[in-house]
């Protein structure tokens, strides 16, 4: 496919032989977000509206909206009364939640966790709420929110690790 990068280039190959160590002007280097790009770019139109099922109703319609039933991002933004680049911007962040590990995942084996834990992944994962909206809703430090996620992470990996191996059974 042309315009899609393999796992099997070498790293200058990803971000260019002259990007190598270079930083842009946000100060990262121009590979950052690589893999969730190119994750976003491999998953089928099909594939992310079916992954839309597990989203919340707004972002579920937009998505549904924007991927199955293709309708423009200019149809879009005129319903929901947002310019086209922040409505443009908002599908491709919901491609990317969508194209995450972390969400599959997290919509398959959340009801496995504990309770907070639980709620935590869905929340970050599959709601898309970032570390410090998170740390605003549970009054806690953005460090302890990490914390929480990481282990839900781990629980989250576990969860889906066991169920494999009683699948195999």
């Amino acid at each position: 496919m042309a315009g899609t990068l393999l796992l099997d280039q070498p790293v200058t190959e990803c971000v260019g032989a002259a990007g190598a160590g270079r930083r842009n002007r946000k100060g990262r280097t121009p590979g950052a977000g690589l893999f969730a790009r190119r994750n976003a770019q491999r998953l089928s139109r099909e594939e992310v509206a079916e992954r839309a099922r597990f989203l919340p109703t707004l972002p579920q319609a937009l998505v549904t909206a924007y991927f199955s039933l293709g309708m423009s991002v200019e149809e879009l933004a005129l319903l929901h009364r947002r310019p086209k680049a922040r409505m443009y911007r908002l599908l491709m962040h919901w491609r990317d939640v969508l194209s995450d590990r972390s969400f599959v995942t997290a919509a398959h084996y959340a009801g496995e966790l504990p309770k907070e834990l639980a709620e935590l992944a869905r929340a970050h994962w599959m709601e898309g709420l970032s570390l410090r909206q998170l740390a605003v809703v549970r009054h806690a430090t953005v460090h302890e929110v990490r914390t929480r996620l990481a282990e839900a992470r781990v629980a989250l990996v576990t969860a889906a690790a066991r169920r494999q191996a009683t699948l195999s059974d």
